[in-house]
């Protein structure tokens, strides 16, 4: 099934104002609000406004806090920082410092090989399994003042990640019935794509069919690429 219909899943689904015929430029997110009239980082406008015409005096060496880097990319493969010390592809800790071919950095919230992990937890997760572990089994009663605060705070945490779970399978829920519906108006309009024009006077018996046609009966043509998932 190809409808396309895009769900921007954040706590609502919003659809595109553009027309059917409309289309984004490949290079969107690179675009400026401003200028272009599109909401990207506005790195074409710092390139053409910032940077042109102008060389670095002095070198900058950049570690970037977060989760990962894409290494060959035309604009960072040229400059990425490298150590010397070690030797590509060799499986074996050339500079002694912990880490095997570490050659641009590490990536610390990665596997053991230094690779991403598709699937992690968030740092307050890993407190409450950490935590879980060390008080299983225990008295309140019997813990220190100083443990005692810290499995206050403990609980405090357990009861935080309880509460976004639960809002969680709730919104999974909800996008999953959305989802069904958009499924069962793709099949029963019979075709891979769907435009607003396609949708004016739709009626039909099926209260979720009526609200997903609904939604989206503005001048939109929806790609389907997006679903949460908890």
């Amino acid at each position: 099934m190809k409808l396309k219909l895009s769900l921007l899943v954040g706590g609502m689904i919003m659809a595109s104002m553009a027309s059917a015929q409309d289309k984004a430029p490949d290079n969107w997110f690179n675009l400026d609000a401003g200028k272009d009239k599109v909401q990207g980082v506005s790195t074409e406008k710092m390139y053409q406004d910032l940077l042109k015409g102008k060389t670095a005096k002095q070198t900058v060496v950049v570690a970037v806090i977060d989760s990962g880097v894409e290494a060959d990319h035309e604009d960072l493969k040229d400059v990425m920082w490298v150590n010397n010390d070690e030797i590509p592809g060799n499986g074996i800790d050339d500079d002694k410092n912990g880490y095997i071919d570490d050659i641009n950095g590490w990536n610390f919230i990665g596997g053991k090989d230094g690779k991403n992990v598709n699937h992690d937890n968030l740092e307050i997760t890993r407190l409450v399994k950490f935590y879980s572990d060390k008080y299983a089994g225990k008295n309140p009663e019997d813990l220190s003042k100083k443990e005692k605060k810290e499995y206050d705070k403990y609980k405090k945490m357990e009861e935080d990640v309880t509460k976004q779970r639960e809002n969680g399978k709730q919104n999974y829920e909800r996008y999953k019935g959305i989802l069904e519906n958009l499924n069962k108006l793709e099949k029963q309009m019979g075709k891979s794509e769907i435009t607003a024009a396609d949708l004016e006077g739709f009626e039909s018996d099926d209260e979720g069919l009526n609200q997903a046609a609904g939604s989206h009966r503005s001048k939109c043509t929806f790609k389907k690429e997006a679903l949460l998932k908890v």
